[in-house]
């Protein structure tokens, strides 16, 4: 209980610091009507590494890199991305923190979750993932880079490491309303392999979780919908 007031009381620090204690109180509201109310949809995508699929290049002037210490301060300061202490205890976790940086500071981030990866449909927020599966979460880019397509660059310089290691498929999913990502997506070579949709009322949650065809769908609408039978 100690630790959990700990960790509470740095997070309302962090906000207040970065977002003014007006709106961090705002933010604070938000999240907790979120936790009671909420009507969520998602398509996950999948990116099969095992058939050809598009090979979209970085501008020559930014490179992909896997995340130091040194990077956390500025990436916290991007929008709608998570603070510096939950970064290191992810990354101590042994999830995988990469960025596209270049002279003008960090244009990309995104998460890489093995094994298992955070779903709050799912029972406890997480599923366990096979090996050859591997889930990108949280992916962003800097308000400033936006444009010059270095979502779509990252993904395939990601896809092309991880299939080094063996790695058969990548897996992402992305709410209805975010038209940019799933075009995004679409044009990295990702396609639909399910929907889910968490509908949540006074702390009470329905999920469901449909398969739309060959693929991962069915895995991950097995994991997601697992824990919840019975």
């Amino acid at each position: 209980m100690l630790r959990a007031g700990s960790r509470f009381c740095e997070r309302a620090v962090i906000a207040i610091r970065r977002h003014g204690a007006r709106r961090a109180v705002a933010r604070a509201a938000r999240r907790l009507v979120r936790r009671l109310h909420a009507h969520e949809q998602h398509t996950w995508y999948e990116l099969d590494l095992r058939v050809a699929r598009p090979r979209l290049a970085l501008p020559q002037d930014l490179r992909l890199r896997l995340a130091e210490d040194a990077d956390l301060a500025q990436i916290e300061a991007l929008p709608e991305t998570t603070s510096v202490p939950v970064m290191r205890r992810l990354r101590s976790e042994g999830h995988q923190l990469w960025i596209v940086d270049g002279r003008s500071g960090v244009g990309f981030v995104c998460w890489v979750f093995r094994t298992r990866a955070p779903v709050a449909a799912a029972k406890g927020r997480w599923i366990d993932l096979p090996d050859s599966v591997v889930c990108v979460e949280d992916s962003l880019t800097a308000p400033a880079m936006r444009g010059r397509g270095i979502a779509p660059g990252a993904w395939c310089a990601l896809a092309d490491r991880l299939e080094a290691d063996g790695v058969q498929a990548l897996v992402t999913k992305v709410e209805h309303w975010n038209r940019p990502s799933h075009r995004a997506l679409a044009k990295t070579g990702f396609r639909p392999t399910a929907e889910m949709k968490l509908d949540r009322a006074w702390g009470r949650s329905r999920v469901a979780a449909t398969p739309l065809g060959g693929g991962t769908g069915a895995l991950l609408a097995g994991l997601i919908l697992g824990g919840r039978e019975g």
